[in-house]
């Protein structure tokens, strides 16, 4: 069995996953995702309040597609992909309890995420938060258990009563599926006030428990800027990862030159040119002296109850992950597989809290507005 780990000192490395902690070498295919398995990217304004787990044709719905998404990541699997990072943050209809069950249905190890969205998504009082507030919630979500979040949902169903967000918040308590990145998304092209809070909070937070911290910022926002102030916050750059957004191939390039490792992503869908710029942009990294700084991934989307991916996902990523022109067996590997795990390792020195049941019962981290 192969081991990506860097470094021989790291063959003990691990990931953490809605399963559990799992070595780094026991990973043995590429990493795919930084997307969204079964998102509601609606604002929480827009949901029907009265479809909840009361509804059985919501229930009988989410079911189904459940059962989808469970053949789409068995077949992803099948195709070479060990490790699937889904990117939705909080009060972004993430969906802990489906994420883990698909991973234990299919083997399929999964990485969840704590964080927040840019509004309308964002939750309301994370506006008003303070980034100390928020790096408690953070590492709370990484160290004992993702929280029943209004905007989220349980197994494909919204949380938007207080009996939905009862039962699902007693099953989350049970199941203690704990979080193992950050995912922020920043509003704004200047740092305002909340923005700040959210940099500040995930420095804090990835200081103190290893994981990897997600960014994904306006085109225009200064990256420089926002590096500096996750570092002095306590975040190490090296494990502070950039969406590409819509930035083009020389901006991703003049990201990595600031010392952020840079998801390069293709759709799943195959577009037409799509993989061509891909594989153009993965050759200029190389080309820079900066390929293990580059992540490349193909974009994974989700399976909602009125969406369907597109069958062929599976075949599109595994001949995306099997050979690139103009690059080597090992910097392909590099790139799919080995510096996504680096930065979503634990940090040896983090000290990562063991498996244990939330504080405060099913009621706590259960407003309708709010973290906490």
């Amino acid at each position: 069995m192969p081991c990506f780990c860097h470094k021989d000192d790291r063959c003990m490395a691990q990931v953490r996953t809605v399963t559990g902690d799992i070595a780094v070498h026991a990973i043995t295919g590429a990493v795919a995702g930084f997307g969204h398995l079964a998102p509601d990217w609606r604002p929480i304004s827009d949901r029907d309040p009265e479809i909840d787990l009361t509804s059985q044709f919501r229930l009988e719905a989410a079911r189904t597609a459940g059962n989808d998404l469970c053949q789409l990541v068995s077949s992803i699997a099948s195709h070479g992909v060990g490790l699937i990072v889904d990117a939705t943050p909080p009060g972004a209809g993430r969906d802990p309890m489906r994420l883990h069950d698909v991973s234990a249905s299919t083997g399929m190890a999964v990485v969840a995420c704590t964080g927040a969205h840019a509004p309308p998504i964002r939750l309301a009082r994370v506006e008003d938060r303070s980034a100390e507030f928020l790096a408690e919630w953070f590492a709370f979500e990484i160290g004992s258990g993702m929280a029943a979040i209004a905007g989220d949902l349980f197994r494909g169903v919204p949380l938007m009563s207080e009996r939905a967000a009862g039962v699902a918040g007693d099953s989350l308590n049970d199941a203690a599926i704990r979080a193992g990145a950050i995912r922020i998304t920043l509003a704004s092209p200047t740092i305002d006030r909340a923005d700040g809070a959210l940099i500040d909070a995930a420095g804090i937070t990835a200081g103190a428990t290893g994981v990897a911290t997600f960014l994904d910022a306006p085109p225009a926002a200064d990256l420089g800027a926002v590096a500096l102030r996750f570092e002095a916050s306590g975040g190490d750059r090296s494990k502070l990862v950039l969406a590409p957004g819509t930035r083009t191939p020389d901006a991703l390039l003049a990201a990595a030159s600031l010392g952020f490792s840079v998801v390069v992503s293709a759709p799943s869908t195959g577009a037409e040119g799509a993989v061509g710029i891909w594989e153009a942009t993965i050759r200029g990294f190389l080309r820079q002296g900066l390929i293990d700084l580059c992540i490349a991934t193909i974009a994974i989307g989700g399976i909602s109850i009125e969406r369907r991916v597109d069958p062929s996902t599976a075949t599109v990523i595994g001949e995306a992950y099997r050979t690139i022109p103009g690059i080597t067996e090992s910097d392909l590997r590099d790139v799919t597989t080995s510096n996504a795990l680096r930065v979503l390792e634990l940090s040896p020195q983090s000290g990562a809290s063991p498996p244990g049941r939330r504080r405060g019962g099913a009621n706590n981290h259960r407003s309708t507005n709010a973290p906490g």
